[in-house]
């Protein structure tokens, strides 16, 4: 359920469409400089800060998945009758 004293919106986004539409941004800081994710989901607020890094670990983890489902492992035991 959506509190609405802490959240004025939500909404869906998938995987599939957060995944290489990232762009950078870069945020210079007293103590150097960092180039963090960004995704431009919303036409007012785009998805950044703590939340964009996390979400972008989540990203290559979910990559790694899809690419371990299309690729049959060598482990995997085979049927031979």
């Amino acid at each position: 359920m959506l509190n609405y004293d802490e959240v004025e919106e939500a909404f869906w986004v998938s995987l599939e469409e957060l995944l290489g539409s990232a762009v950078e941004r870069i945020w210079e800081l007293p103590y150097g400089t960092m180039i963090v994710p960004q995704w431009l989901v919303h036409p007012r607020v785009p998805l950044w800060g703590a939340t964009a890094v996390i979400l972008s670990e989540l990203l290559v983890l979910y990559e790694g998945w899809l690419s371990q489902r299309a690729t049959p492992s060598a482990s995997t035991p085979t049927d031979q009758h």
